[in-house]
């Protein structure tokens, strides 16, 4: 079992063990998964500060985290609001180290570490998401309907855009395709990573820090988790589908009803 290792300063507002909401302002609200995490008070722990040594673990496991700077690695997280460190001798995390308890099916996407990750689909066409939603009565409160769930929201939007933007050309920009370029062929790298950590984010206990020491992420893993989250190569398939069935000599029109044209350009790339 490989994990990573989070320290928290003390400070006057946070003078005991953190709760999960001071774990959350600290920006580490991805290491939560429902239940607590370990930590352990420290005297001493990275910058010479007193704190608490912090660890996220997978379920049914157990570990005391304690600060041994002859054996770790650390690095400061953003603006200084915690760190985070691994044992130099053992293996980085793995996706089985960082799994939620509850994983959601996606695609299956080898990544630049060589391991496997799932990435849900939040946005299909042609087969609908693999995301979670809840039931709710529409506004005759008779019929039912079905909604995302709240925590999934964020990733839908940003799944929305990037499903226009794939679908946008120099020749038929879309006008949702928010990130893209006038030509609709290229977006912001930022866009991309952000799209990325919300994704991988649904299934393990990931975030920024955690995947830049991981080094998993590249041009091409993005590329394929945009494309994992729209269900992009099954639409694709689709669009073909429908238009040779209404190129066929005996197609008596050239609408299917499925609304999807056939795209004409690759997929978009970082900038």
């Amino acid at each position: 079992m490989s994990v990573f290792l989070y320290f928290l300063e003390t400070t006057p507002a946070r003078p005991a063990l953190p709760t999960a909401a001071q774990i959350r302002d600290a920006g580490l609200g991805h290491i939560l998964d429902g239940e607590g995490v370990t930590a352990n008070q420290t005297t001493r722990g990275p910058g010479e500060k007193a704190g608490f040594m912090v660890c996220s673990l997978p379920s049914g496991k157990s570990m005391q985290p304690k600060y041994k700077p002859d054996e770790q690695t650390w690095e400061q997280g953003p603006d200084g609001a915690y760190w985070i460190g691994h044992y130099h001798n053992e293996p980085l995390p793995a996706p089985v180290d960082l799994v939620r308890k509850r994983p959601i099916n996606g695609h299956a996407l080898r990544l630049l570490d060589e391991n496997e990750w799932t990435i849900p689909v939040a946005r299909s066409i042609a087969n609908g998401a693999t995301l979670p939603t809840r039931l709710v009565l529409g506004p005759d409160k008779k019929a039912w309907l079905s909604r995302t769930l709240p925590q999934y929201l964020h990733l839908c939007e940003l799944a929305d855009d990037a499903f226009w933007l794939f679908n946008s050309s120099a020749e038929n920009p879309h006008p949702q395709a928010k990130y893209g370029e006038a030509s609709g062929m290229s977006y912001p790298f930022d866009y991309g990573m952000h799209l990325a950590m919300a994704a991988m984010g649904v299934n393990y206990k990931i975030g920024p820090m955690e995947a830049s020491m991981l080094g998993i992420l590249g041009d091409e893993q993005l590329q394929t988790i945009m494309e994992a989250v729209i269900d992009w190569p099954a639409f694709v398939e689709m669009a073909k589908a429908a238009a040779k069935k209404a190129s066929a000599p005996d197609s008596s029109s050239t609408d299917n009803g499925s609304g999807a044209s056939s795209p004409d350009t690759s997929p978009p790339s970082a900038t």
